[in-house]
């Protein structure tokens, strides 16, 4: 793009409406516990801008601060393994399958 103004995610700005400076923002977390670290930026985000914010954890549902808790259960868990790395990765595809199966 050299010589082109456009920004690099300009192709995606084009298929997705998005209005950047009005302050409207829709924003999913997904964490195992709420609100955990997140929870304050998306109770902020709500009081000063507006937003609509939802978090998805295992924890039961509820609101804290303007912020809407989705329950979650994980389909699995890890299984025995020889190398640890690969059951932590096992581990969040069990919580990811939980939260798109909700």
């Amino acid at each position: 793009m050299e010589g082109s103004a456009a920004s690099p995610i300009s192709h995606l700005t084009r298929r997705i409406p998005i209005d950047l400076g009005s302050g409207r923002c829709t924003t999913l977390f997904v964490h195992k516990n709420f609100p955990a670290q997140f929870g304050h930026i998306g109770a902020r985000g709500v009081a000063e801008r507006g937003w609509t914010a939802t978090f998805v954890s295992e924890k039961p549902p509820g609101e804290a601060g303007g912020v809407r808790n989705v329950q979650y259960r994980p389909r699995g868990g890890r299984r025995e393994a020889r190398i640890t790395s690969p059951g932590a990765f096992e581990n969040g595809i069990w919580h990811a399958a939980g939260v798109y199966g909700h």
